[in-house]
């Protein structure tokens, strides 16, 4: 059951730590943190530019009635383009669903395709600096696989930075054949995945983890950070996970979901903010959301997202 009930997480934890039901390891327990790298979570704040901003603003007004309140029942996909708009507003040309193809037709591939990307403009920024800088190899996850990676990953190679495509518009051979490249080449890349990567792959060659949207589910946002950090490889440099969030728009929602589910965790599981010098150092929710909720950006004069 994905809903929570506060009031019940302490029956929970009463019956399943009293009672040995669970047994657990944390990479942060006293004797094995010492055999993984360290790790640093950051999030970066994104102002949408005025023409990112005002399209975003469209779609979220066609979930609205005249007087602007939010309709009982909005539009099949609304919700998931605006998600994908917050990322890159070319994602609506390729989206197939039934509103993506209206605003198409209604404005223009032309216009849309005029449209630039906040968020996209300041991954390139980072890339240019960690990639082509830096030289090192990154890892950067988006969710939308079908639309959203394709304009990211032809503003990267724009700008010079070595992409190698890893997400389910790819063949089988050739998604074996890129994984193999990141992992051999000693070329400074940027490994572009879908969040399908999540899970079964092992990548410590890289020392960047970047999220291009916040996810709801914490367990996602973990398995995303450990595809870098492997046991044994305490002598790696530290792993910085960046999430990249849109201001006023449904990012700060789905942040706010994902650490909402991460509290839940740790009041069911019992776990316990760091404390300096302790024995641990676990890292809690609360401690996470300062981290990922902090900006110095001024927000911009817009309505709140609903």
């Amino acid at each position: 059951n994905k809903v929570y009930n506060d009031a019940l997480l302490p029956h929970f934890h009463e019956t399943y730590l009293k009672h040995g039901y669970l047994v657990r390891k944390r990479k942060t327990d006293p004797d094995v943190i010492h055999q993984f790298p360290k790790v640093m979570e950051t999030s970066t704040a994104i102002e949408l530019g005025d023409a990112q901003a005002a399209f975003y603003d469209l779609i979220r007004s066609l979930g609205c009635n005249e007087e602007g309140e939010p309709l009982e029942v909005p539009p099949p996909g609304l919700w998931t383009l605006m998600r994908q708009v917050a990322g890159h507003p070319q994602a609506v040309l390729h989206s197939q669903s039934k509103l993506a193809m209206m605003l198409v037709e209604e404005l223009g591939a032309d216009y849309i395709r005029a449209i630039p990307s906040a968020k996209t403009e300041r991954l390139v920024e980072r890339m240019e600096d960690l990639v082509l800088g830096q030289h090192a190899k990154t890892v950067c996850f988006t969710r939308w696989s079908g639309s959203v990676i394709f304009p990211v990953a032809t503003a990267l190679r724009t700008a010079g930075i070595n992409v190698i495509e890893y997400h389910g518009s790819l063949p089988g051979g050739e998604l074996d054949a890129n994984l193999a490249l990141f992992k051999a080449t000693d070329t400074p890349s940027v490994f572009l995945c879908g969040y399908g990567a999540k899970d079964g792959i092992n990548l410590p060659m890289a020392t960047y983890v970047d999220l291009y949207e916040p996810t709801a589910s914490h367990d996602d946002y973990t398995q995303m950070i450990n595809r870098v950090v492997r046991i044994g490889d305490s002598d790696q440099p530290p792993i910085t996970a960046n999430t990249f969030r849109a201001l006023l728009t449904v990012d700060e929602l789905v942040l706010d979901q994902m650490l909402k589910r991460n509290a839940a965790t740790d009041s069911l599981l019992g776990d316990r903010q760091a404390t300096q010098g302790g024995e641990e150092e676990f890292v809690s929710a609360e401690m996470r959301r300062r981290m990922l909720t902090t900006t110095p950006l001024a927000r911009p004069k817009r309505k709140k997202a609903a």
